[in-house]
């Protein structure tokens, strides 16, 4: 199944890389704003053995922990925030029942399923460059600054 989905993803990223069968690029959703985080994985059962700087990770952990108390300020002052608005309006009139209705992604995608090669594209390198010049001109022609 590896090997499939290995050869699968070599023909997807070897033609959208062949200029001729994908001149532009396809156009597609931005992914969600959070970072994916992979420090919790596991490798298909693989025991990795990591091999690390002592100064390196005292440098992390103390990036880490300043994060994380600069996040919970944040935290304990927005939640305070809320809480004091909360006070003067109540969940009907904000059209939200729990924090819950925040953590969900917005889902911003169709419901079906477009295969790359069948979604729009957006404007080829040529198609920008000409959009750009003709701008230019405009600009110059007005007498305004580029």
């Amino acid at each position: 199944m590896k090997n499939y989905r290995f050869v699968f993803f070599f023909k997807i990223i070897s033609e959208l890389l062949d200029i001729n069968l994908t001149p532009s690029k396809p156009a597609y959703g931005l992914s969600p704003a959070s970072p994916l985080c992979l420090f919790d994985c596991a490798y298909d059962g693989i025991e990795l053995s990591w091999r690390w700087d002592i100064e390196s990770l005292k440098s992390v952990r103390t990036h880490i922990l300043k994060s994380w108390a600069e996040y919970q300020s944040r935290s304990i002052m927005l939640r305070n925030m809320a809480e004091s608005i909360g006070l003067l309006i109540t969940d009907e009139d904000c059209g939200t029942n729990a924090l819950n209705d925040y953590l969900r992604p917005a889902v911003t995608s169709t419901k079906v399923y477009v295969p790359i090669r069948k979604r729009g594209t957006c404007d080829a390198l040529e198609l920008k460059q000409e959009k750009i010049r003709r701008k230019m001109a405009k600009l110059k022609n007005t007498g305004l600054p580029s």
